[in-house]
């Protein structure tokens, strides 16, 4: 697979993913808390790095790609961080909206 289009794909799952959360917010009702805001952070500089990589080429390309690597990896660890909180194995933040 070619490096523009591994990074396209890799931008069309986390912009197909942050439309999700955009849906459940409101289209579903669920208000985001501290760590769905930070995973959207995360997602959001994931795309950007993964989408200016596609359209680049030489170092601007490998930088922009570590850059969405760097983000899609951070959203990864705060889903594995959230899911953990959403189900009681530790503390989360004293804001989060989730639970029961």
């Amino acid at each position: 697979m070619r490096y523009d289009r591994f990074y396209l794909v890799a931008a069309a799952i986390g912009a197909a993913t942050f439309i999700a959360a955009l849906a459940s917010q409101y289209l579903g009702g669920l208000h985001p808390c501290e760590l769905c805001i930070s995973q959207r952070w995360a997602l959001g500089i994931g795309i950007t790095g993964a989408t200016i990589a596609a359209m680049s080429s030489g170092t601007l390309r490998v930088l922009a790609g570590l850059v969405g690597i760097g983000g899609f990896l951070r959203e990864l660890y705060l889903a594995i961080y959230h899911t953990g909180v959403e189900r009681h194995w530790w503390e989360g933040p004293q804001t989060c909206s989730g639970g029961g």
